[in-house]
């Protein structure tokens, strides 16, 4: 059994190792001796969280999937963008119908530029042996990363192609306006076998739009929420967690210096007015990641704060660390997804329509104990004031219900990835 799973996750936030480990354990338990490769950009974490799996670089992929990887370029010197749609189609069609040309006309360019082809070979001969392709986790078709999203689409459209079964999982869909990946979109997603998503108003509306049947559709929530529950405590600290995730890459978060000053004030001062104390959770250990810096200026001049430590630990230990708040104030969608797994009452923050959707995704899931607040709304201090003043207040009331919806999600993963098991296996016996 092979399986190759193309992962858009970098491994640099908590959430995104949780939501790894939940599809490599899924698929471990269905089918233990399986072999697994994932494609990723950082196949050394990887390697440093799964020690069972195969990592294959994305760049990898990307030199087998790009459209000007096989024909017009003999040296890589003719950019994309120059080479006529009949020459792209053609190079398709080699690359889909007839991978072992593809391949020798790529290890000849290998050769000629003296490029390692060891890793090219092994990505290649997984792909066509595969017996499940699987794509996992996050928002990943969007205009954001559309280059990736289109590599990935690729892969995609290979797979089909060739009658390999092929499953997306624990995505959120969003409007494309980019008409490349729109186009490839439409025509690749409505033939993938299943497809399980994060929330149900927006992806849906967008899968449809793509052409996808419903009946390939299930809503399950994250992959991730059953490992962040197990960690759940009953009895809490009079503590806030707090992390905020500043970007200054436009349309991410939208949030700079000048919102966090007037942020910072309703915060501090109505964490004294309940008596908490405040604790940082940096999520991310990703370097340029600027919420460690973001986080560090929310706290700035507040006396009580716990565990001053802005740093990363372990994936354990952050569960651990979240686990012991009453309440969380969070621009993450990750740390939002772990603290309401926990039963732990949660403000979002947003100031963008990328997290707006994300953030509403799971307001539809844990419904009260999800409070959203918009920054672009211009009452946001009071918003802030009275969400934290009611979530400490009904905390207590909220973390059985939390618990209940996080458990809801969690039976719709487990019916989501038996669905997959059965699907693989009816493909096998077909094609016998």
């Amino acid at each position: 059994m092979i399986i190759v799973i193309i992962s858009p996750i970098h491994l640099h936030h908590v959430g995104e190792i949780l939501q790894q480990q939940a599809a490599v354990r899924r698929i471990r338990k269905m089918w233990p001796s399986a072999t697994i490769y994932i494609v990723t950009s950082t196949p050394e974490r990887f390697k440093k969280y799964f020690s069972d799996v195969i990592c294959i670089s994305k760049v990898t992929q990307e030199r087998w999937v790009k459209d000007n990887n096989l024909i017009a370029p003999i040296l890589g010197l003719i950019p994309a963008n120059w080479i006529p749609m009949w020459i792209v189609s053609i190079q398709r069609f080699i690359s889909v119908k007839t991978p072992l040309l593809a391949k020798l006309i790529i290890k000849w360019q290998y050769k000629i530029r003296r490029y390692s082809f060891h890793e090219l070979d092994l990505y290649v001969q997984a792909l066509m042996n595969a017996d499940l392709v699987m794509v996992t986790g996050g928002i990943l078709f969007t205009d954001l990363w559309a280059r990736y999203s289109l590599h990935v689409l690729n892969a995609l459209e290979y797979s089909i192609s060739n009658n390999i079964p092929t499953v997306i999982c624990s995505q959120a869909f969003v409007t494309l306006e980019n008409p490349s990946v729109a186009q490839k979109a439409k025509k690749t997603l409505p033939k993938v076998d299943l497809i399980s998503i994060r929330e149900k108003p927006n992806s849906i509306f967008n899968l449809r739009d793509f052409g996808v049947s419903e009946e390939k559709i299930s809503i399950v929530g994250d992959d991730a929420i059953e490992i962040a529950s197990a960690f759940r405590r009953i009895h809490r600290d009079a503590i806030i967690g707090v992390q905020i995730r500043a970007s200054d890459k436009k349309g991410h978060t939208n949030i700079n210096a000048e919102i966090l000053q007037k942020i910072k004030v309703p915060i501090q001062e109505t964490a004294k007015r309940i008596r908490a104390k405040l604790m940082p959770l940096p999520i991310s250990s990703w370097k340029d990641d600027l919420s460690r810096i973001s986080i560090r200026q929310l706290l700035s001049s507040f006396e009580n704060i716990v565990n001053e430590e802005f740093e990363l630990q372990s994936p354990e230990e952050f569960l651990k660390r979240v686990s012991r708040c009453k309440i969380v104030i969070s621009g993450s969608y990750q740390l939002s997804m772990i603290a309401l797994s926990q039963g732990i009452p949660t403000i979002c923050l947003t100031n963008s329509d990328f997290y707006d959707h994300k953030f509403n995704g799971l307001a539809e899931h844990f419904r009260a104990g999800c409070c959203i607040i918009s920054l672009k709304n211009d009452n946001f201090d009071k918003l802030i004031r009275d969400s934290i003043f009611e979530s400490w207040h009904r905390s207590s009331e909220l973390y059985h219900k939390l618990l209940c919806s996080a458990q809801v999600q969690i039976n719709s993963n487990i019916v989501f990835y038996k669905k997959v098991f059965d699907m693989v296996n009816c493909k096998k016996n077909i094609n016998k």
